[in-house]
């Protein structure tokens, strides 16, 4: 039984400190996002317009109701708009996926 525990207690600080990678639109800069907006390259916005929604979809299953309320409330097409507003606002080189981790951070 001691050398399953043992196994296990390494196992947990390896998993719980996993890297990410970020797929499709979330790897873009925001200069990116807001020139496929202005040049409305509807193919691209739909990338990003369907990143945020799921990158916000799945934060509901992690936070608090009032997230949730908050993100029901608001809905994708006010996400996306708030985004745009943010990414043009951002720094150069800010990544959407970073955008929106500060975006959620914000938000109750």
């Amino acid at each position: 039984m001691k050398p399953l525990l043992l196994s296990i207690s390494l196992f947990i600080p390896t998993f719980a400190q996993a890297d990410s990678y970020i797929l499709g639109a979330g790897r873009w800069t925001c200069e990116q996002v807001v020139a496929a907006d202005e040049a409305q390259d509807m193919a691209k916005v739909f990338q990003v317009a369907g990143w945020l929604m799921g990158y916000w979809s799945a934060e509901t299953n992690y936070r608090e109701n009032s997230f949730v309320d908050t993100v029901e409330q608001a809905g994708g097409e006010t996400i996306y708009t708030q985004s745009l507003i943010e990414c043009r606002k951002a720094p150069e080189g800010t990544l959407l996926y970073e955008l929106a981790n500060s975006m959620i951070s914000n938000t109750g």
